[in-house]
């Protein structure tokens, strides 16, 4: 006890210049670029802003071991919640997050990663439920946020979009504890309607979710907009997907069922859904859902068809033209099913299984790589996964199957060499023929289907006490893809080295090639498409400095290269200088960027950006140009906030930017955001 004591003196110590050099912007920043560069989409899922929002406002207790909680940190393995249990159960509950460095398994970057989403309270014994106590120290939060272009886009001129320019939502949330969490929300895009036309009803999304939870054998009853994970994702898993290893673990951590609250339209369930506990280890989740979704819907009357169907859902969340209008809300699909548990400390297995049934029947467009897509009006998914935790080695799997009797599997294992080393290993086989709507896994596809591969991941230290992330993942494409009317493959290797120069200064460069199969324009002699590699290479240095707790530097280098042999080599490069600002004196904190870039489409580079709460995007830089951003928060009193963020693009070379309604006028693209928040 004594030497734990004076550990630590010795962390309290240190404290003030550990936190000078805390920096947890780093991760998220290449993860996010990293998911908008597999998917070619900037606006990556606000889900994904609203699970790490979530952890922000809620930090979890370490020192609570029993409540299940962080199980719901997607990057803690079950090698590392089963040591920091038995360190508590040998020397008492923590005092401080710094103390997690004596626990096994929690490396650097682990700690580095957990600071902002937890914290460390003695834990207060069992209180019974009240309606009284409920009220009195339940905490409510409202949002509210606004958006708008100064420039006007021509969608406005022409009078395709029907509503006025401006972007703006609410979100009301109340939380007590861990057993009651109410979330209300409505959503209104640039270009809808509001309160007229089309839209009488004001929002053109509305969000509604009320979570019941730890009340007896009850572990979580929630109904209205929620989400269901389990597994590794290959039988079911909705909203957020983490598909990549970025930080070198490459296991999924399901949340089983979860609400949602955030902004997105589309992808969640709309019903009910309850997990029950059933003896000691053993849990069962059911649930149901009546959604409408959005689709294009093809008349019967055009066709040889008995009745309309749908070629494709429409998941944008835009109804800004009468042809969106007329996506919205035209399918309704019924899903219900159930997920079976058991748990002990080494050992997990799960057994899911759902119906999904179409008001209208899918008929994808008649192309050759649509051939193995799902079509028709129903469809049943049905899994195992398991994990098995074995001293330092942690295994995990899981098996799927749809009802065409297809398959897809997945299997891995994350070895915990050292406190500061993790080495991962996986592989995955989704079947050409599986069909699933509702899988997010581990892969280089958008959907889980059509792919084999093999990866690994390591995370450790090097000599020099240099950190170092490398991935590495070969896969293949047995059939035909989008864009690639042949059997492929390819190949996606990632490393970031790290190095603190100073107590004050870290440097940091990272590599990122691949190499992904694409058409050309040539058709052979047999009158077929011809494919060709797509390679990309991207080089980035970062030059981070925090002089004081005050102010913080970024700078930032990144240069990207990409080769096809029926075109012309290309190379783009990007500089950016972020500087943030948060003085003690005033209420004020500060952020802004600016940033030059030339790099052709092929060549372009995705940087992520700092936004307002629920909001973020990892815009890509492509063309000639530069790039601004000023994000100001103020602080008004510890219950009222009020941020705002002002950004604009500018292109000398041009004389209109983007295409269709969206296109301006003009050489810059200017926009601004602004949220109030109020807790009590």
């Amino acid at each position: 006890m004594r030497k734990r004591l004076a550990y630590l003196a010795l962390l309290l110590i240190a404290l003030p210049f550990a936190s000078a050099q805390t920096d947890n912007q780093g991760f998220w920043q290449e993860y996010m670029e990293l998911i908008a560069e597999q998917n070619d989409d900037e606006s990556v899922s606000d889900e994904i802003m609203e699970v790490l929002e979530n952890f922000l406002e809620n930090p979890i207790n370490l020192n609570d071991t029993t409540s299940g909680d962080m199980q719901k940190l997607f990057f803690i393995s079950e090698f590392q919640t089963e040591a920091l249990k038995s360190y508590i159960r040998h020397n008492g509950q923590l005092l401080t997050i710094h103390e997690l460095e004596f626990v096994n398994g929690f490396d650097d970057e682990t700690r580095r990663l957990l600071t902002p989403f937890v914290k460390v309270e003695q834990v207060p014994p069992p209180e019974k439920f009240s309606l009284r106590n409920m009220l009195k120290y339940g905490k409510n939060q409202i949002t509210i946020g606004y958006k708008t272009m100064a420039e006007r886009q021509k969608g406005y001129d022409n009078g395709h979009y029907l509503g006025d320019p401006f972007r703006t939502y609410f979100r009301y949330t109340f939380k007590y504890k861990n057993k009651v969490q109410l979330s209300l929300s409505g959503d209104k895009d640039p270009g809808e309607e509001f309160f007229k036309g089309t839209q009488p009803q004001g929002y053109d999304f509305y969000g509604f979710s009320l979570m019941l939870g730890d009340f007896g054998f009850m572990k979580q009853f929630i109904v209205g907009n929620y989400q269901l994970q389990f597994g590794q994702g290959l039988t079911l898993w909705t909203g957020a997907g983490f598909n990549l290893a970025g930080d070198g673990t490459v296991k999924k951590y399901p949340q089983n069922i979860r609400p949602s609250g955030a902004f997105t339209e589309y992808g969640y369930m709309q019903g009910a859904a309850a997990t029950v506990g059933i003896g000691k280890h053993l849990s069962a989740t059911a649930f149901y859902s009546h959604a409408k979704r959005d689709g294009t819907i093809v008349s019967s009357d055009n066709f040889d068809t008995e009745e309309d169907y749908m070629q494709s859902f429409y998941e944008t969340g835009y109804h800004r033209t009468q042809s969106e209008i007329d996506k919205k809300g035209n399918v309704y699909e019924d899903l219900y099913g159930a997920h079976l548990q058991y748990k002990n400390s080494n050992l997990v297995v799960g057994a899911t299984g759902y119906h999904m049934v179409l008001s209208n029947p899918l008929q994808p467009r008649q192309r050759t790589d649509n051939y193995n897509a799902f079509s028709g009006t129903e469809n049943t998914n049905l899994g195992i996964d398991a994990t098995y935790l074995y001293r330092r080695l942690l295994f995990f799997g899981e098996v799927a199957m749809s009802q065409n009797k297809a398959f897809a599997g997945l299997g891995g294992v994350q070895f915990h060499a050292s406190e500061n080393t993790l080495i991962s290993a996986y592989y995955r086989n989704y079947g050409v023929e599986y069909q699933n709507l509702y899988a997010t896994a581990l892969g280089q596809n958008s959907s889980v289907q059509n792919e084999k591969g093999f990866g690994a991941a390591l995370r450790t230290v090097l000599p020099w006490q240099i950190s170092m992330v490398a991935a590495a993942d070969i896969f293949q494409f047995p059939w035909m893809r989008y864009q690639v009317y042949s059997p492929s493959d390819g190949s996606d290797y990632r490393v970031k080295l790290a190095k603190s120069l100073t107590r004050r200064t870290t440097l940091s460069l990272s590599y990122h090639y691949k190499n992904k199969a694409k058409n050309t324009n040539t058709i052979d002699s047999l009158l077929t498409t011809v494919i060709e590699p797509n390679k990309r290479q991207n080089l980035q240095l970062n030059l981070k400095y925090a002089p004081s707790r005050q102010w913080s530097f970024n700078t930032r280098v990144e240069y990207c290269w990409f080769n096809a042999e029926s075109k012309y080599d290309t190379t783009g490069f990007l500089i950016a200088q972020d500087i943030s600002y948060n003085p003690t004196a005033i209420p004020f904190s500060f952020a802004m960027r600016y940033a030059m870039f030339e790099a052709p489409y092929d060549a372009r580079i995705y940087a992520f950006e700092r936004d307002l709460s629920y909001e973020f995007s990892v815009p890509a830089h492509n063309g000639k140009g530069s790039r601004f951003y000023f994000f100001v928060n103020w602080k008004m009193s510890d219950k009222i906030n009020l941020t705002a963020r002002y950004s604009i693009w500018y292109y000398p070379d041009r004389t209109t930017i983007g295409s269709g309604n969206d296109e301006i006028d003009g050489n810059t693209k200017q926009e601004f955001k602004i949220q109030f928040r109020v807790k009590f």
